[in-house]
């Protein structure tokens, strides 16, 4: 009996030690699906927050640090599930490439990013593909345009 205490009590530390993610808040609409969900991420040391549509989809999710600045992978969805705006954040700015997307899935923009600042290139598509207009722009100042 006390051998089997201790083989589940040391299964019960390992199960425990793996663990990527507690959710600990969740939030509901009126009708009662979720709204939100808040979880922490072990591995990241960082809060996640996924937060749905009404129709159950989910509409975005990203990590929030100790000051409760935006920080890591930041994705957001269309009503519809596919991906809209996929970016990387550091310290809540924007850091390196962010892809905007149509609703039919097809690139809208790729924009570089420096510290929240456009610092780069910025380029705007049609939703058949075709470039539309494109940018070069030094901490938010127009250099070139095209």
């Amino acid at each position: 009996m006390k051998k089997t205490c201790v083989i589940m009590f040391v299964l019960f530390l390992f199960s425990c030690r793996n663990k990527v993610e507690e959710c600990y808040h969740t939030e509901y609409y009126p009708e009662g699906n979720i709204k939100a969900v808040e979880c922490f991420n072990f591995e990241l040391q960082l809060r996640n927050r996924r937060e749905y549509f009404k129709n159950g989809k989910l509409a975005m999710s990203f990590f929030v640090n100790d000051q409760n600045e935006l920080e890591g992978p930041y994705r957001a969805y269309h009503e519809n599930g596919n991906l809209k705006t996929k970016s990387q954040l550091v310290n809540g700015l924007i850091e390196g490439i962010q892809y905007d997307y149509h609703k039919t899935g097809e690139i809208e923009a790729i924009t570089h990013y420096k510290k929240n600042r456009v610092n780069g290139y910025q380029r705007f598509y049609n939703a058949d593909g075709a470039l539309r207009t494109e940018f070069y722009k030094f901490e938010n100042k127009l250099i070139y345009e095209k």
